[in-house]
C-alpha cells in the first residue's frame, strides 16, 4: 500500500481525522457523523487543543458561539465524512462492523501536515465527548432531524 506523503484533499484528511478519533474510541455510524464537524471548524479544534471539556453537555453549554452552526457543519460536512469513512476503510484505517466503527491502524511515514497534526492531537479530547449516548449529542449540539 502506498502512503500518501502530503495532505490536501478533505476526504484524506477526514479519513485520518476518524481513525485519529476511533484511535481512543470506537464509535457508533451515527456518532462518527459528529468528528468531522468537530476537528474541521477551526474555532472548535483549538478549543479542543486549549480545553478539556469532561462531556458534551460541558462543553455544548460553555461554547454557545461554536456550536450556533453545528447543525450547518455536519449537513454540509456529511458527503465529505461518508467518503472519508470508505477511504479510512479502504486505506486499511478502520474497521466497519455491523453499525460500530473501530480503529485499525494508522502508521504514516509521512508528514502529515499541521492541519492533520493539530486534528491528532485534539482526537483523544474528541473521543472522550463522544462517549456519550447519539441523542444526546444531536440534542446539545443542536442538531435538527
Amino acid at each position: 500500500m502506498t502512503k500518501p506523503t502530503s495532505l490536501y484533499h478533505n476526504e484524506l484528511l477526514g479519513a485520518v481525522s476518524i481513525a485519529s478519533v476511533l484511535k481512543h474510541n470506537d464509535l457508533s455510524n451515527a456518532q462518527v457523523l459528529f468528528v468531522l464537524p468537530l476537528l474541521f471548524h477551526n474555532e472548535t479544534l483549538n478549543y479542543f487543543l486549549n480545553h478539556n471539556p469532561r462531556n458534551i453537555k460541558s462543553f455544548a453549554s460553555n461554547n454557545s458561539k461554536i456550536i450556533a452552526n453545528f447543525d450547518n457543519r455536519l449537513y454540509s460536512l456529511l458527503p465529505i465524512t461518508i467518503n472519508s469513512i470508505l477511504i479510512a476503510k479502504k486505506l486499511g484505517l478502520i474497521n466497519i462492523e455491523k453499525d460500530r466503527l473501530s480503529f485499525k491502524d494508522l502508521d504514516f511515514e509521512a508528514d502529515l501536515g499541521n492541519r492533520a497534526k493539530k486534528i491528532m492531537l485534539a482526537s483523544k479530547k474528541i473521543a472522550t465527548i463522544l462517549k456519550t449516548e447519539t441523542s444526546d449529542l444531536f440534542f446539545h449540539l443542536k442538531v435538527k432531524l
